[in-house]
């Protein structure tokens, strides 16, 4: 027997439109139809009881022409309807989004009304193949058969408008949108903005969001905070921090990160000791804010010394992070603040540009005993450190260990050995390596020929 929820109970007087399917035992199903010549208005598209619990789906309070307990429509029908939807879904999840687009146009030519959430999946399915126009159809037709499209189904179509350029597009229907966009409508249009350069629309998008009383949360900010960084300065996004602050919107480790970044790429920063201490205050107290620094919060300082060639700045910024991710590990603590690959390829390879390949290597061995696979990036960096200082063969041998790893050298990698090879006066074997690098179908770049011409030059093969 099954359980009479409150809401079926309340639709006693409607007993001819809810009904048991033999197919679906555990089901009891409701649909009101939707009369488009004699003026009603839908009621519900499709209610599906689990085990006792009602789904209504597009509910419309105020039918047109009728008043409650006048809706007209015949079980039989209503079944059609379900076992149609029902389709529906099953061409959605199995990816034949044409035959699915084709069966919608049928259904509501039939006057069936289409459930939203298959169609929230083919708007889907068109947007990620780069479909919008399909899929602004599917909301069209969506729309136009009565059914009343959720947050989410609109969500979904302009973040396909946003991904594909279309950012027009996308304000369009967030102008037309038949209910309230929510947070995650304005973040998806703010970010677009934000990364196309259009600071300024993106501010009036924000003043339309508040307008609308749909309050920013710290995603909203950090992605506003970075794009300010980039087109207006640092001072201007310490404001929009401090507006943040008291907006009672507590920023979180992104949000640092952001800042930290954008100091440290803002002009010749370590020349400035204003500014790299503005980026070394922040990264300080953020445990005072109760964000814990990770990993991308030291690589942009990081990448400043090495660049600066301060390495012995970069490693103690590095052995800070060392220290940090094994106390917290002795700690069992859920908190983490392990360097990651691209931490270690920031130092070794700032390293083996400053000629210091040893103390690099022993970051390599130390990387190795933290769990951490060297890429083509650490191995490159080590090759062209070592040929450099006329470590060659050692070189070839780190050549050799990315080979045995599975990792395929690129063109960086060989030229990197041929110029020492070059330098050490043994241009026949650095031309041996190029006729290993093509047929290993690695192409040579400008750079090889130069490094080539310029050693046989060098040995008086002029």
């Amino acid at each position: 027997m099954f359980n009479i929820c409150p809401v079926r109970q309340t639709l006693r007087q409607h007993k001819d439109r809810i009904f048991h399917c033999s197919k679906f035992p555990s089901a009891n199903i409701l649909v009101l139809k939707k009369q488009k010549r004699s003026g009603f208005k839908v009621l519900a598209v499709s209610v599906v009881e689990n085990f006792g619990r009602l789904r209504l789906s597009n509910v419309d309070r105020s039918p047109r022409g009728i008043g409650p307990g006048k809706v007209q429509g015949n079980s039989s029908h209503s079944f059609e309807e379900f076992e149609s939807n029902n389709y529906l879904r099953r061409l959605v999840r199995n990816g034949e989004l044409e035959e699915g687009f084709k069966h919608l146009e049928n259904m509501v030519y039939h006057g069936d009304i289409p459930d939203i959430i298959p169609c929230t999946s083919l708007i889907r399915g068109f947007c990620r193949i780069g479909k919008t126009k399909k899929a602004t159809r599917v909301m069209e037709i969506l729309e136009e058969s009565g059914a009343v499209p959720d947050v989410i189904t609109y969500n979904v179509l302009i973040s396909g408008y946003c991904k594909s350029g279309e950012i027009h597009n996308a304000l369009k229907v967030l102008d037309r949108m038949s209910v309230a966009p929510d947070v995650v409508t304005y973040n998806t249009i703010l970010r677009t903005l934000c990364d196309s350069g259009k600071l300024k629309q993106a501010m009036e998008v924000l003043d339309q969001q508040l307008q609308k009383e749909c309050y920013p949360d710290v995603i909203t900010y950090t992605i506003l905070i970075e794009a300010t960084c980039k087109e207006s300065g640092v001072a201007q996004a310490m404001k929009l921090l401090d507006e943040m602050r008291t907006k009672g919107c507590k920023p979180d480790v992104v949000t640092y990160n952001v800042l930290i970044n954008g100091i440290c790429k803002e002009g010749d920063w370590m020349r400035q000791s204003r500014t790299v201490g503005r980026a070394i205050d922040i990264l300080e107290k953020m445990p005072k804010h109760g964000c814990t620094p990770n990993s991308l919060s030291y690589n942009p300082l990081l990448h400043g010394f090495c660049k600066e060639k301060k390495m012995d700045r970069a490693i103690e910024y590095l052995e800070i992070m060392v220290d940090i991710a094994v106390e917290i590990l002795n700690q069992l603590s859920s908190k983490w603040c392990s360097p990651v690959l691209i931490t270690y390829n920031t130092v070794i390879d700032g390293l083996s540009k400053m000629g210091k390949t040893e103390r690099a290597m022993q970051l390599l061995y130390e990387m190795r005993e933290r769990g951490l696979k060297p890429d083509i990036i650490t191995y490159s960096s080590l090759v062209g450190g070592l040929s450099r200082e006329g470590k060659v063969e050692e070189a070839i041998k780190f050549f050799k260990d990315l080979e045995g790893s599975g990792i395929r050298p690129n063109a960086i990698t060989y030229n990197s050995i041929m110029l020492g090879l070059c330098k050490a006066r043994q241009t026949d074997r650095a031309i041996d390596f190029l006729v290993y690098m093509v047929s290993k179908g690695c192409k040579p770049t400008e750079s090889t020929y130069t490094i080539l011409i310029e050693g046989l030059a060098y040995e008086g093969f002029t």
